[in-house]
C-alpha cells in the first residue's frame, strides 16, 4: 500500500495524538514518539521513508493496523473531493507533481516509483507512463492503491525489489496489448481512470470505481466483459432495480449480440445461459445461495477445521458460477440502503474468490472502505477515485423578479466557493461586511481575520498581512468594504424585497427560457406526481411548443403504435403536452407509457421531462440541463434538505457525452427554500457509504440451511458493517480505558486526603458518610410511601366520582404529593378527557407519561388543567351541583370548546403529566359563582395505618438529620466527607460514561449475531426448524436449549420442517409470514382468482402507500375475507413471538384492494378494473405485479401442496397481460 513521506508523517502525528502517552499520561509529543508502542509500525515506516532517496513513496509495514490505514486512505480521500486541483496520495498537487518530474524524484502525483532500470525497462516505456500520468493529473484523476499491505523490508532502501509498488504490472507490455486489442472495438478511447480500472482488472484484481454520475464507469464494464468473453468466459452485470436491468439488456445487446446477452429478474428470465447475464443483486444473491443438498452432505466430515469448512462452502458457490470471470455491481452505491443493502454485502461475501468484483458507485466519500472490505473478504482489490467529469457542470438559479419574468443567476461565485454575492439577501449582506469591518484586531505580535464573512475582498488584504505591510493593508480592507457597503445599500436587487413565494418563477416561463437559452433537453424533478402531472398541462396550456412538425409527426406515429398494441398504457390526456414536447415520468405511470416516454427522449422529439426523483436511478436518460424544484423531501423522521448524494445523483444528469460542452443543474426558486441552501448541501461534500447489513428471516434461512452455526456467525462478522467498526471500536475502547483510568486517580486522590492524623477522624468520617447515605434511604422510603397513599387517595377519589357523577367541585394537588398538608386549589372537574375526541390528539399524548384516567378541570385561577386522579385531595359540597346546574353546564361547554381549539404547544407540562393552560374570558366568568373558596372543601385522607406510618418515617429522617448536624460541628470531617462524595460522584460519572461506551461497543460488535439468535428462535417456535439436540433429548420446542451438552455448539445444524423450506424459498419483506400463509390450509382449496386476492393482501403494504385511505368498488368474495380472517389469527400469534424474541418484521394483511386484483385475475378488463378505483394506473399496476411475483413464488415453491402451486401458475398466467406486463422479448 504506498504511501508518502508526508502522509505517513500525518498518520504518525495522528496516531501519537491518539495515543494513551499523550492522551492519558499527558506527555509531550516527542516523548510519546518515542514511547508510543501502538505507533511504533508507522514510526518505523516513516524512517525506512526518510533513508530511501528519490522514492516518493514506501510500501506500509504489516505492523501498521488496518483500521489506521484505512483512516489514512479515508483522509486521503476527502482531500481529493475538497481541494479544487485534485492530488495524488501523498498530498501532492499539481505543482507539488510538476516539481517532482522536473527534478526526477518519483512521477505524478499518483504516487508510482519511477521505472527501475536496474530491471532491463526502457526509456520509451517510462516516459509512455509519465505522458499517462500528465494526462490522468490533468483531468483530475486520483488513483487509490489496493488494501492489501506491503511488508516493510521491501522498501527499505533496495530499489531493486519489485515489491515496492503493487501497481507496477498494470503497465506490462502484455497487459498493454491485451488493453490495445480489446478497445480496437470502441468508437470512442477510454478515459485514463476507465484504462486503469480494465488494466487492474487483467491482472486479476477487483476493483471499485467510485466516480460522479455520467461520467463513463459502464465503459468499463464493456472492455472488462468483451475480454472475459473472447477468453471464453462469462459476466453478470447486477442492477439494483428491474427497469435498469431491461435497459442494460437492450445495451449489452447491441454491444455484444442478442445469443450472448441474457437478463434475469423477478419478471422474465430470458436466455439465462448467454455468456453476459444481467440480472437484478437479488437473483444473484439467491443463486449464490442455492448449494446442492449431496455437497452439504459430503461437508459432514470429522477433523475439519472451521476455517476449512468456510473456504470449502465459499469454492462450493463456484458450481453455480462455472466460467463466470466477473461480476459486475451497477449503482454498488445501494449497498448503503436501508432496505436491501443486506443484498451487496451478502453476494459479495459469497462470491468465490477467484470470480473478479468490479464495483462502480456514484460519488461517495469513502470508497477505499469498500474496496478495503472487499479485500478482506473476498480478495485483492484497487480503488478508482475521480472527480473528472466528461462534461463539466455549471450550477444556476432560477427565480422570478416579478411581473411574469424569469431569471436565471450563477449559483455559485466567480471561484465556485461560495455562494453568488447576489442571492445574498441585502440585510445579511451588509450585516456580514460590517461585522468584517469590526472584527480586525491589531497588537504587537498579531494583525488576523477574525470575521465569518466571505464577501468582502481580502484575499489581498491578508497577502499584504503575510508581507508585513500592516499599516497599508489595515487600510486598504476598510476603504474597500465601505465601499462595497456603500454598493451593497445602493444596488441592491430589487426582488430581495419580495417574499419568496412571489419570487417562484412559472413553469411555463422558466421552460421557455431555457429554449431561449439552447438549454434543452431538460429533466426538471420534482418530488410528487401531481405536481409531475400538473406541470405538463401549465405548459400544454400556456402554448409552449417545443416541437417542430416532423418532431410531432414521428411522436404520433409512435404513439399510435403503442395504442394499437396496448391501448390502456396510453394516457390520452397526456398526448397534447406529449406532442408539445413535454411528458412527465413517475410510478403512478404505466409501464409502456413510460417505456414510450424514455425512448422519445433518448431520440431528442420530447424537450423536457418532469420527473420524480426515480429516473436518477441508473436510467439511461442524459440531459443538457437537470432542475431541482426543491431542495427538501419528506422522510420517516420529517422533512430534511437532501443530501449531498442525492442532488448529485439528480444533478449528474446533466451534460451528454459528445453532445454537450458543458452540463447545466438549474435550483428553482421554491416557497420552501433559499439558494443558501443548495450551497449548505453542495459544502457539506459526499457522504459516506454506511453500511445497512441486517438479518432477516431470508438471510438467516440460507444460512442455517448451508451452514453451522459457527460458520453462520463467521459470516455474519464479515459484513462491511463489521469491517467499519474495527477502527471506530478501537478507538472507543481506548476512550474507556482513559476514562477508567481517570476514575481510578480520582479515587487514590480522594483516599489519601482522607488520611489525616488527627485522632479518630478515619472513623468519623465513615460514620458520617453512613449517615448521609441512611438519609438518603429514609428518603426514599417516605417518598415511596407518600406515592402509596396519593395512589390510595386516588382510588377513593375515582370511587367517589363515579357514585355521585360529574361535573363536580374538588381540590387540585398538582404535585400529588400533599397528603395532610397544604393548599388544595379549588377547581371544578368538567370531565373525562377521553369523552372528548375534538381534543386533539397530539396534546393528549403529552400527559401520557402515566396511565389512567385523565380529568379536564377549570380552577379558581382561570387556568384549565389535565390532572389524574392522585391529583384529587378534597371535594366540594355535593349538591354544589345541582343547585348550580345552568352555570355549571355553560362553563362545561366554555371549558371544552377551549381546550379542543387549542394547539399542543398551547399546553404546558407542570409535572407526572400534568398540563396546564390558560382559560378565556368566557371561562372566568363563572368561577366565582360555581367554584367556592379553599375554606368549604373537605380534604381527602387516605387510611389512618398510612398517614402513621408516614409521619413515623417522617421522625426517622429528623433522626437522622439530628446526628448528622451532631458530626457537622467539625469542620474538618464534613471537609472531607464532602471531598470524598465529590470524589465518589466524580468517578461513578466516569465509569457509568465507560460502562455505556463499553455497552455500546458490545452491542454494536454483537448486533448481528444477537438479531440472528432472536430470528432462529421465532423460527423455531413457530416450526419451521428443529434443533437436533431436542429432537434427542425428547424436549418441548420451546424448551430453552441453547447448547449441547460439550457446552459448544459451533457444529450444530438445524433440521428444517417443511415450513422452513418454504420459507427459505420465499422472498419479501417477512418470509417466515408469507409461508405460514401459503401453507395455511384455509388457501390450498382457493380458486386462481381468489389465491390472487388473499396474496395481494400480504403484499399490498409494500405495493400501495396509505392503502387505508383509498376506495375501491370492488369487494373481494366472501371466502376470500373468510380465509384472510383466519389467517389474522396466524398473524397476531406471529407477531406476538416477534415481540417476545426482541425483532420487528412487518406482518402485512390488508384486503382493501383484494377485490380489484380478484377482478383482475377473474379476466376484467384493465378500464372497468381500474374506473372506480382512487389509485394511479401505475399504482395499480405495481399491486397487480407485486401480487404476480408472489404468486410465481408459489407456483415455483417445489415444498408446497400441488394444488396451491397449480393455482398459482394459473393466477400468475390470467394476471400477467397486459397493459402491467413490460417483459422485454
Amino acid at each position: 500500500m504506498s504511501k508518502s513521506c508526508s502522509g505517513l508523517l500525518k498518520d504518525l502525528v495522528h496516531c501519537l495524538r491518539e495515543s494513551e502517552c499523550f492522551q492519558v499520561e499527558k506527555k509531550d509529543i516527542k516523548t510519546c514518539a518515542k514511547e508510543a508502542e501502538e505507533c511504533a509500525g508507522l514510526r518505523a515506516a516513516y524512517a525506512a521513508c526518510k533513508r530511501v532517496k528519490g522514492l516518493g513513496r514506501v510500501a506500509v509495514s504489516t505492523a501498521l493496523p488496518v483500521s489506521l490505514a484505512r483512516g489514512s486512505q479515508r483522509r486521503d480521500a476527502l482531500d481529493g473531493f475538497r481541494m479544487g486541483a485534485f492530488r495524488g496520495r501523498g498530498g501532492r498537487g499539481r505543482r507539488g507533481v510538476k516539481k517532482m518530474q522536473e527534478s526526477g524524484a518519483g512521477g505524478s502525483g499518483t504516487g508510482r516509483r519511477p521505472p527501475r532500470s536496474s530491471k532491463g525497462r526502457k526509456d520509451s516505456s517510462s516516459s509512455q507512463k509519465n505522458k499517462k500520468k500528465k494526462k490522468w493529473e490533468s483531468q483530475g484523476f486520483t488513483r487509490a492503491d489496493t488494501v492489501d499491505d506491503v511488508s516493510l523490508d521491501d522498501a527499505s532502501g533496495d530499489e531493486s525489489n519489485d515489491d515496492g509498488d503493487v501497481y507496477e504490472d498494470i503497465y506490462d507490455s502484455e497487459v498493454t496489448v491485451t488493453v490495445e486489442n480489446v478497445l480496437k472495438g470502441f468508437a470512442f478511447p477510454l478515459d485514463p481512470f476507465q484504462e486503469e480500472a480494465f488494466r487492474h482488472i487483467l491482472c486479476g484484481r477487483s476493483v471499485v470505481v467510485c466516480a460522479p454520475t455520467g461520467a463513463g464507469k459502464t465503459a468499463i464494464a464493456e472492455a472488462a466483459a468483451t475480454y472475459f468473453l473472447e477468453q471464453g468466459g462469462k459476466v453478470i452485470y447486477t442492477t439494483p432495480l428491474k427497469a435498469l436491468s431491461n435497459q442494460k439488456l437492450m445495451e449489452m445487446r447491441d454491444r455484444f449480440g442478442v445469443d450472448d446477452a441474457g437478463l434475469q429478474t423477478g419478471d422474465a428470465s430470458i436466455n439465462p445461459d448467454g455468456r453476459i447475464v444481467v440480472m437484478t443483486t437479488e437473483i444473484l444473491r439467491n443463486m449464490l445461495y442455492r448449494v446442492e443438498e449431496e455437497e452439504e452432505v459430503e461437508e459432514e466430515e470429522d477433523g475439519v477445521s472451521l476455517e476449512q469448512r468456510i473456504a470449502r462452502k465459499t469454492n462450493q458457490s463456484q458450481n453455480r458460477l462455472d466460467g463466470v470471470k466477473l461480476v459486475v455491481f451497477d449503482e454498488c452505491h445501494y449497498l448503503g440502503d436501508p432496505g436491501r443493502g443486506s443484498v451487496w454485502e451478502e453476494s459479495i461475501i459469497n462470491l468465490p474468490p477467484d470470480v473478479l468484483v468490479l464495483a462502480m458507485s456514484a460519488t461517495v466519500r469513502n470508497p477505499y472502505d469498500i474496496s478495503g472490505w472487499i479485500s478482506e473478504v473476498h480478495g485483492p482489490c484497487a480503488t478508482i477515485v475521480t472527480k473528472f467529469r466528461p462534461v463539466p457542470l455549471q450550477w444556476h438559479f432560477c427565480l422570478s423578479p416579478g411581473e411574469g419574468e424569469v431569471t436565471m443567476l450563477p449559483l455559485l461565485d466567480s471561484n465556485d466557493a461560495g455562494l453568488n454575492p447576489r442571492l445574498i439577501p441585502p440585510s445579511l449582506r451588509v450585516e456580514s461586511l460590517a461585522g468584517s469591518l469590526s472584527s480586525w484586531q491589531s497588537d504587537d505580535d498579531d494583525l488576523s481575520w477574525g470575521g465569518s464573512s466571505t464577501w468582502g475582498r481580502w484575499d489581498t488584504a491578508e497577502e499584504e498581512v503575510v508581507t508585513g505591510r500592516r499599516d497599508a493593508s489595515l487600510q486598504s480592507v476598510k476603504s474597500r468594504t465601505l465601499d462595497e457597503l456603500i454598493d451593497v445599500l445602493e444596488n441592491a436587487d430589487p426582488w430581495h424585497k419580495m417574499r419568496r413565494r412571489e419570487r417562484v418563477p412559472s413553469i411555463e416561463g422558466t421552460v421557455a427560457t431555457l429554449a431561449k437559452k439552447s438549454l434543452l433537453p431538460a429533466i426538471w424533478f420534482i418530488f410528487s406526481r401531481k405536481d409531475c402531472e400538473s406541470a405538463v398541462k401549465k405548459i400544454f396550456r400556456s402554448g409552449v411548443q417545443l416541437t417542430s412538425d416532423d418532431e410531432r409527426a414521428i411522436i404520433s406515429a409512435m404513439v399510435d403504435s403503442l395504442r394499437e398494441t396496448q391501448p390502456e398504457a396510453v394516457k390520452e390526456d397526456s398526448v397534447p403536452a406529449l406532442l408539445a414536447g413535454a411528458a412527465a415520468h413517475h410510478a403512478g405511470c404505466l409501464p409502456g407509457w413510460k417505456l414510450l416516454i424514455e425512448r422519445l427522449y433518448q431520440q431528442g422529439l420530447i424537450k423536457v421531462v418532469f420527473a420524480t426523483e426515480t429516473l436518477a436511478a441508473g436510467i439511461n436518460m442524459p440531459a443538457r440541463t437537470t432542475l431541482l424544484t426543491s431542495l427538501s423531501k419528506r422522510r420517516d423522521n420529517g422533512i430534511s434538505l437532501l443530501r449531498h448524494n442525492e442532488l448529485m445523483q439528480m444533478a449528474g444528469r446533466a451534460g451528454r457525452r459528445g453532445y454537450d460542452s458543458q452540463g447545466h443543474c438549474v435550483i428553482v426558486q421554491s416557497r420552501w427554500d433559499n439558494p443558501d441552501a443548495a450551497w449548505t448541501i453542495l459544502k457539506g461534500g459526499p457522504e459516506s457509504l454506511e453500511s445497512k447489513f441486517a438479518t432477516n428471516y431470508g438471510m438467516a434461512l440460507n444460512l442455517l440451511r448451508t451452514r453451522t452455526l459457527g460458520e453462520a456467525k463467521e459470516f455474519l462478522n464479515r459484513s462491511f458493517s463489521m469491517y467499519l467498526s474495527g477502527s471506530f471500536t478501537k478507538r472507543q475502547l481506548r476512550d474507556v480505558r482513559r476514562i477508567e483510568k481517570r476514575a481510578q486517580s480520582i479515587l487514590t486522590a480522594a483516599g489519601i486526603d482522607s488520611e489525616d492524623t488527627y485522632e479518630g477522624s478515619e472513623s468519623s468520617i465513615e460514620l458520617f458518610e453512613k449517615l448521609q447515605g441512611r438519609r438518603r434511604e429514609e428518603k426514599r422510603a417516605a417518598k415511596l410511601l407518600r406515592q402509596q397513599l396519593t395512589d390510595e387517595r386516588g382510588s377513593m377519589a375515582e370511587s367517589i366520582l363515579s357514585e355521585e357523577g360529574i361535573p363536580r367541585v374538588i381540590g387540585i394537588d398538582l404535585s400529588a404529593s400533599s397528603i395532610n398538608e397544604g393548599y388544595s386549589l379549588p377547581a371544578l372537574l368538567v370531565g373525562r378527557v377521553d369523552e372528548y375526541g375534538s381534543i386533539h390528539k397530539d396534546m393528549m399524548a403529552m400527559s401520557n407519561l402515566r396511565l389512567g384516567d385523565k380529568y379536564l378541570c377549570l380552577g379558581a385561577d382561570n387556568n384549565i388543567y389535565i390532572i389524574f386522579p392522585p391529583n384529587i385531595a378534597a371535594f366540594g359540597p355535593s349538591d354544589l351541583a345541582v343547585k348550580k346546574e345552568r352555570e355549571m353546564d355553560s362553563i362545561v361547554d366554555e371549558v371544552i370548546t377551549r381546550a379542543s381549539s387549542l394547539s399542543p404547544k398551547s399546553w404546558t407540562n407542570l409535572s407526572k403529566g400534568v398540563l396546564r393552560t390558560e382559560g378565556s374570558s368566557s371561562t372566568s366568568v363563572g368561577i366565582m359563582s360555581c367554584i367556592p373558596a379553599a375554606s368549604s372543601l373537605e380534604t381527602l385522607f387516605p387510611s389512618a395505618e398510612g398517614l402513621s406510618a408516614l409521619e413515623e418515617q417522617k421522625r426517622r429522617i429528623r433522626q437522622v438529620k439530628a446526628e448528622i448536624d451532631a458530626l457537622k460541628g467539625n469542620s474538618k470531617i464534613e471537609k472531607q466527607a464532602r471531598k470524598r462524595a465529590q470524589a465518589f460522584a466524580k468517578a461513578g460519572s466516569l465509569m457509568d460514561q465507560a460502562a455505556a461506551i463499553r455497552e455500546q461497543v458490545e452491542s454494536h460488535t454483537g448486533g448481528s449475531w444477537r438479531d440472528f439468535q432472536n430470528i432462529v428462535r421465532v423460527l423455531e417456535s413457530n416450526g419451521a426448524i428443529r434443533d437436533p439436540r431436542k429432537i434427542q433429548t425428547g424436549s418441548a420446542p420451546s424448551d430453552a436449549v441453547s447448547v449441547d451438552q460439550d457446552g459448544d455448539d459451533t457444529w450444530m445444524k438445524y433440521e428444517f420442517t417443511p415450513l422452513g423450506l418454504v420459507s427459505r424459498e420465499l422472498r419479501g419483506s417477512n418470509e417466515l409470514w408469507m409461508a405460514l400463509a401459503l401453507t395455511h390450509p384455509s388457501l390450498q382449496t382457493l380458486s386462481a382468482p381468489q389465491l390472487a386476492a388473499v396474496l395481494s393482501a400480504l403484499v399490498a403494504e409494500d405495493a400501495v402507500s396509505r392503502i387505508s385511505m383509498i376506495g375501491s368498488a370492488y369487494a373481494p368474495s366472501s371466502q376470500v375475507i373468510e380465509t384472510i380472517e383466519q389467517l389474522d389469527e396466524v398473524r397476531r400469534d406471529l407477531s406476538l413471538s416477534q415481540i417476545e424474541a426482541g425483532i420487528d418484521f412487518p406482518t402485512p394483511l390488508d384486503y382493501t384492494l383484494a377485490g380489484v386484483v380478484e377482478a383482475w385475475a377473474s379476466g376484467l378488463g384493465w378500464t372497468e378494473v381500474t374506473g372506480d378505483c382512487e389509485l394511479d394506473d401505475g399504482d395499480v399496476a405495481r399491486l397487480l405485479m407485486r401480487t404476480v411475483d408472489a404468486l410465481r413464488q408459489a407456483a415455483f415453491c417445489d415444498h408446497l401442496l400441488p394444488p396451491l402451486r397449480s393455482a398459482a401458475r394459473t393466477a400468475a398466467r390470467r394476471m400477467n397481460r397486459p397493459p402491467i406486463s413490460d417483459l422485454i422479448t
